[in-house]
This record gives C-alpha cells, structure tokens and sequence, in this order.
C-alpha cells in the first residue's frame, strides 16, 4: 500500500505548477523521505524520477527536497568518524588509477556521507542518481542547474560516487560542440538552375540560403546545452576540489592529475572567459 501511495503521489505531482500544492508536497515529501529507512527509500526513488521527468516546476521542488534531505543527513553524519580518503581508488606506478586498497591507518578526510536514492552494492542505482544530476545541468532553467550543481557537490561527499562524479564531470568537459552542416546553396538573384545567367552578363553564382533551417536551430540548441552542461561541471569540480581538507584535497589532486584535469580546468576557464556564450 505504501508503493502504490507514493507512486500515486509522484504521478500527481509530475505536472503540478500551483506554488501553494507544491510547497505542500515539499512538506510531504520531507516528512516521508526521513520516516522509516526501508520506505524512505521508495520515496528518494520517487523523488529522483519527478526530478527527471516533471514539469520545471516540479522538479524543482523535488531537486530541492532532495538536496535537503542529503544535508539532514550529512548534519546526522558529521560526528561519526570520518571515512579514510584513501579509500579512493590509489595512483599505481603506471600513473593511472588503480582498485582501492586498505589503508594502514590514519589521515583525515573526506567523510563518507551516503547520497539519498543510491545503494552502493547496486551500479544502476548509482547510474541512476547520476544520469538526474546531469539532467539538470543539461536544463535551460538556471534553478535547475544551480540544484544540479549543489547536489554534485553534495554527492561528491560518498564514497561510491566521488570518483564516477569527477570522472562524469571530465567526460561532459572533454565533449565536442556538434559540428556545423554546411548551408544549402541557392542559386544567386537573375541565376537559373540550368546553365549562366543573362543578367548583365553574369555568370550564376551560388549563395548560401540565409534562412535558418530547422536543423540549424536544433544544432544552436545542442551546443548552448553542452555548454551550459560544460559550465555547471566546472563549477562543480572546483567545488569539488576546494572543499575537502589539505590532506584530503592533496589525495584528489593526485587522482585529478592521473586524469589531466588541469587541462579540463584551463577549458573551463576558457568557457568562462568567452564573450559570447550562451547562458
């Protein structure tokens, strides 16, 4: 019955746009993801598929539940002691990142704070979570991707998720812009399709056509995307990069350095540096 409760919730909450029903659902939603662990659960699932497939309105509330939920449990988290950092995949002597390995003791770190709807021991789950975080740094609307990076970040914080988030953060720096079709060219005023022209003695001349196709649309589409998308993982990284302590951060840095992430970083600002990006 709690399923197909929370289901029912979810499917009416897809296309809710009212501020006053969704900051009901907000209060709902809250108290239900922190009740029972095993229900709980069912609803941080619930949560992370209205943030994929609702309206703006929508997913921003359930983006917004779920990045409060995720700080209630790392302020629950904190005295509890922390996660070694080591626990990060190691450096092996190729340069490259190697299967972690027990460290003998000591050093302070990264806490491991496990992300809401993600069960370590399950890859689709960690797949999951991902893929609706980079939903929203893929969305025009710039609420979702400002939620889209504070739960990067907050994610980062897990052990099962630092290093595919860095790794998925690279991944969408290193994509190429959609390259360019070339203009159909249209015969030039007084020009025929068959044979020179007779205006004034001209020969026909082709010139580009200087309507925009649909296809031409949908490629300013993808690349204002991949760039908003390039920007907010950017942002995420130094984040990232800059939260943890200097013991921790010098044990990412070695792992980003196994992956040239500096290189990511200088596109980064590079992007950030472009007069005529499109936000």
């Amino acid at each position: 019955r709690f399923i197909a409760g929370v289901d029912h919730i979810i499917r009416a909450a897809l296309n809710e746009k009212d501020s006053k029903t969704l900051e009901f659902y907000t209060s709902l939603f809250l108290a239900l993801g922190q009740g029972n662990p095993r229900k709980a659960s069912l609803v941080h699932v619930g949560l992370l598929e209205l943030t994929r497939h609702g309206c703006d309105e929508s997913a921003l509330c359930a983006a917004s539940v779920l990045r409060a939920l995720q700080l209630a449990r790392e302020q629950a988290a904190a005295p509890q002691q922390p996660m070694m950092l080591t626990a990060l995949p190691p450096i092996n002597s190729r340069g490259g990142p190697s299967m972690p390995a027990a460290p003998p003791g000591g050093g302070s770190a990264l806490a491991n704070v496990p992300m809401v709807g993600v069960d370590p021991t399950s890859p689709e789950s960690v797949q999951r979570v991902l893929d609706t975080l980079f939903h929203l740094l893929r969305s025009d609307n710039v609420k979702l991707r400002y939620e889209g990076v504070e739960l990067l970040s907050l994610a980062s914080k897990s052990l099962a998720l630092v290093v595919p988030v860095l790794d998925r953060c690279l991944l969408a720096l290193d994509e190429a812009p959609p390259q360019p079709t070339k203009p159909p060219l249209l015969p030039a005023l007084g020009s025929t399709s068959a044979g020179p022209s007779t205006l004034k003695g001209q020969s026909s001349a082709l010139i580009p056509s200087e309507l925009p196709a649909a296809s031409d649309l949908k490629e300013l589409r993808a690349k204002a995307q991949l760039r908003r998308l390039q920007l907010s993982c950017g942002r995420a990284l130094c984040s990232i990069l800059l939260k943890p302590a200097e013991d921790a951060r010098l044990r990412l840095y070695r792992y980003f350095e196994s992956k040239s992430g500096h290189m990511f970083l200088v596109k980064y600002l590079n992007l950030c540096d472009s007069r005529n990006y499109i936000i």
